[in-house]
């Protein structure tokens, strides 16, 4: 299909290695394959995905922002930037990058803005409050899961009119399970996500914690973040560096191949990418029962599912798994496995966001 006519850049806030920061990469390979280039236009320079965009040749550019004081001067960049390429649609992910696309339309009224949060959180009251201060200015809001786009509109952040549930996208061909050789009998668990507090790994580590004398596991962490160094720190305290590392690597594949099963901690998720990764890897999942969960895994087993910031609970949803023999756990995903592969692929998200692009320029 021909989109000469359709001009789209996707701003995001920064490149480094997440959820969000997939997606636009997966969605940008997606959309060259069907025959639409769009610019990437990143706030902060560098990051382990801007470098994939950069050794690709995509169409890249960075606002180079350091702090907020620079905003005037990313906004002008911007502005310049949409003037030169003549862009039409402005596609926001993240607060920053869509806030930013927001005020160009101050300036530039013809631009149509997207704005795609990526989580039920956007940092606190005082981002909600900008967020509903800027909201006339975003032609579609979006979100990743049913109980976000929820509680945007219940508390006023957009009209129901201008809210769309848009999920991630998974690339099948990606995230296809290799056949793996055990070389021991311990059970290998995995973990993928930012290291920040709403992914509370410190849960997680409390709860292999209390399951550490009662079976023979590992635990690899992959990830970078904030967080590192504290939990580095907690996984020697607690007499546990044989058995839990932390790596950081963009090759989130290998580590899905290695591993026995999926666990995620994490206190909010907009969507939960990586469930729908270790579903399409074939893993069994212990998880939290956060705002993804019931969207993703629907109808799972309760007692895979445990409360949030709850080490003994979740100890006991590892310790229910790993109970269980192999064909006992894959027999666990069969369900949720076919509904993921079927709602989540990045064909049907990028063709969607394909057809939502042109009804924008079309009003």
């Amino acid at each position: 299909m021909n989109y000469n006519n359709l001009n789209v850049a996707i701003v995001i806030t920064a490149l480094d290695i997440g959820g969000a920061e997939t997606q636009v990469y997966e969605l940008v390979k997606k959309f060259k394959s069907q025959g639409l280039s769009v610019s990437v236009i990143s706030l902060i320079k560098g990051g382990s995905i801007y470098s994939l965009l950069l050794e690709e040749k995509f169409n890249l550019h960075t606002l180079d922002m350091d702090s907020y004081c620079q905003t005037p001067m990313a906004l002008f960049k911007l502005l310049r930037f949409c003037r030169e390429n003549k862009i039409h649609i402005l596609h926001g992910h993240m607060f920053h990058a869509y806030i930013l696309c927001r005020l160009a339309k101050l300036v530039n009224r013809n631009l149509k803005v997207i704005s795609s949060a990526h989580s039920i959180y956007e940092g606190g009251k005082i981002r909600e409050l900008l967020y509903r201060m800027t909201s006339f200015l975003s032609n579609l809001n979006t979100n990743v899961s049913p109980k976000a786009c929820d509680y945007f509109i219940k508390n006023k952040m957009s009209p129901i009119d201008k809210m769309l549930i848009v999920p991630n996208g998974i690339c099948k061909t990606k995230f296809t399970r290799e056949n793996k050789i055990k070389n021991n009998s311990t059970f290998h668990w995995v973990s993928i996500g930012r290291l920040s507090k709403e992914k509370d790994f410190s849960t997680l580590i409390k709860a292999f914690e209390l399951v550490n004398n009662k079976v023979d596991f590992k635990l690899t962490i992959v990830g970078t973040g904030t967080e590192k160094e504290k939990l580095e720190k907690e996984i020697i305290e607690r007499g546990l560096t044989e058995k839990i590392k932390i790596k950081a690597s963009i090759d989130a594949v290998y580590f899905y191949n290695i591993a026995d099963a999926y666990i995620c901690s994490s206190l909010y998720e907009g969507f939960g990418i990586t469930l729908v990764e270790a579903l399409y890897m074939e893993l069994p999942i212990v998880t939290t029962d956060h705002e993804g969960t019931n969207f993703i895994l629907k109808g799972y087993n309760n007692k895979l599912i445990a409360k949030k910031n709850n080490p003994l609970d979740l100890a006991s949803s590892i310790m229910y798994l790993m109970k269980k023999d192999e064909n006992e756990r894959k027999n666990e995903i069969t369900d949720v496995r076919e509904n993921s592969i079927k709602e989540f692929s990045i064909e049907k998200i990028s063709s969607r966001w394909l057809k939502l692009y042109k009804e924008l320029l079309q009003e």
